[in-house]
């Protein structure tokens, strides 16, 4: 059995678990993360599970059309001791800002998946790939393991994260298995057009 499977059969048990399930964005909040983030949603309340999505900073008018950023809810308005909670695209704990991070450390069970060369293996339970090109591949083979099934919502945040963690592909750690991964997400029905119109085609007077 290989470690992304065990860790896949881990975290759906403790998914089944849980009555409620908090995911956690981190501080600056970027394609991968928001994608990822997303992708884990869409995941999360198709197994009809009460998802609390964790914001601590404002989501980029780049990438407002994922529709589980209207679901965020402010870390300052929160002092729960969630049973589970999952952190996407973090390398660190101080990425989840100072009220984030007490969240974090207030958990019950923590989850942490990544892909950044200096993350620390912080959660109960880890899944680090330095090697793959974002989290949101990483996280792509973790629910392929689970033999999830992949919305076009989540196709379409999983495309996000891996295109804007790739620089829309162009990045050496660009190989065939990140191809063939997006060719399942085209499968599945993710709307690349919104990405490329929001992402790549749109600029603000700020980001210019």
């Amino acid at each position: 059995m290989s470690d992304i499977q065990r860790f896949a059969d881990t975290l759906r048990d403790k998914i089944r678990q849980a009555d409620i399930v908090a995911i956690m964005s981190h501080t600056s909040p970027d394609g991968d993360n928001l994608g990822s983030l997303d992708a884990m949603y869409g995941f999360l309340k198709g197994l009809n599970k009460k998802v609390v999505y964790l914001s601590n900073d404002d989501v980029p008018k780049d990438f407002t059309y994922l529709a589980s950023t209207k679901a965020r809810v402010d870390v300052s308005s929160i002092d729960e001791a969630f049973a589970l909670l999952i952190a996407l695209d973090s390398s660190d704990v101080d990425r989840f800002g100072p009220k984030g991070k007490e969240l974090f450390e207030k958990a019950k069970f923590t989850v942490n998946i990544d892909h950044h060369m200096s993350n620390i293996s912080y959660a109960d339970l880890n899944c680090v790939l330095p090697k793959a090109t974002s989290t949101g591949e990483v996280l792509f083979r973790v629910l392929e393991a689970m033999d999830a099934e992949i919305t076009p919502e989540m196709a379409t945040g999983f495309y996000t994260a891996i295109s804007t963690d790739t620089g829309s592909f162009q990045y050496d750690s660009v190989n065939g298995d990140t191809h063939r991964i997006v060719a399942k997400l085209y499968d599945a029905g993710c709307d690349h057009n919104i990405v490329v119109k929001s992402v790549y085609q749109s600029m603000s007077k700020e980001k210019l």
